[in-house]
């Protein structure tokens, strides 16, 4: 039986919704202070739900499969996006082809908006491999190791501090327990400090701001789902719940969409715009997981339906 939605489906839908909104090109030129307001905090907000949401209380031969169902789309897609990238201008792309060069964006630099997955793979392996060394320990023995190892894994690699900040963050509050609706509680209160952080400490404050900015992020969009009428809220469930394959096939639908930018000449802010290419990208792309599962094509990615 399929478990009703809830506050954190409200959440993920808004999150992927800001996803497709930064990869818009014609937005983020004609709002530059705005993307780079979101770029700010919602990927961090991301990962920390993402990490609350894994379970590594599995044997290994069950984690194994979720990494495997995770790392397939990250291979399949990137290795599209770096093809790609040898015709279509794609920041940190291909130039030339080479084998050394495609195992760099899959190892080490990952291209695109794929990066996430990458983010994912390499922080839930650590966890996992934490956990498990620390078994005797605890809980508190195994989140002081994976603190160490994620924090060496930051320093080693080009993966931001910030991000495995956050992933661990949401792994702890899983591992002690924490109910993360009650954690954040629902408040429209929360509006409030969101707007003073962004007004006085964005971006100086680092760290501190991001996680300020997350929280209050989580506790005003719970709230909002509260209010939500019947169908509303199982849209947003409904996309919220199926937040990778929006994830993965996006970027198809923000490329199309350039192609009607001329029909916007209207809207000089691009707002409406960005507001259609959304809208196309999220049904565009629960459209194509909806052809993936009717056709099998969905095993691709080691799963048996794409859509949830």
């Amino acid at each position: 039986m399929r478990k009703p939605y809830n506050a954190i489906d409200g959440i993920r839908c808004v999150l992927i919704c800001l996803v497709v909104l930064v990869h818009i090109v014609n937005f983020g030129r004609l709002h530059p202070d705005v993307k780079e307001a979101v770029n700010f905090f919602f990927m961090p907000a991301f990962l920390l739900v993402t990490g609350y949401l894994v379970n590594f209380r599995v044997g290994a031969g069950a984690f194994c499969l979720y990494l495997l169902r995770i790392a397939l789309p990250y291979v399949v897609m990137s290795v599209g996006f770096a093809v790609m990238s040898l015709w279509v201008p794609v920041e940190g792309g291909l130039g030339v082809f080479s084998w050394s060069g495609l195992a760099d964006v899959l190892l080490v630099h990952p291209i695109g908006p794929y990066w996430f997955l990458h983010a994912m793979l390499v922080c839930g392996v650590v966890c996992y491999v934490s956990i498990s060394i620390a078994r005797p320990a605890g809980v508190g023995g195994a989140l002081c190791l994976m603190a160490c190892l994620l924090a060496a894994v930051s320093w080693a690699t080009p993966l931001a501090f910030v991000y495995v900040t956050f992933y661990f963050l949401g792994v702890a509050l899983r591992l002690c327990g924490a109910d993360f609706l009650k954690f954040f509680a629902p408040s429209p209160w929360a509006a409030l400090p969101f707007g003073a952080i962004f007004l006085f400490c964005y971006p100086s404050g680092g760290g501190l701001s991001v996680a300020g900015l997350s929280v209050c992020f989580f506790c005003f969009v719970a709230w909002v789902w509260g209010r939500l009428g019947g169908r509303a809220a199982r849209v947003v469930g409904y996309v919220g719940r199926n937040t990778l394959p929006i994830y993965l096939f996006h970027p198809l639908f923000t490329l199309v969409a350039k192609f009607a930018l001329p029909l916007f000449d209207f809207d000089a802010t691009g707002v409406v715009h960005a507001i259609f290419t959304v809208s196309f990208a999220v049904a565009g792309s629960l459209a194509i997981a909806w052809a993936f599962d009717r056709t099998g094509a969905c095993r691709l990615f080691a799963r048996g339906a794409l859509l949830r």
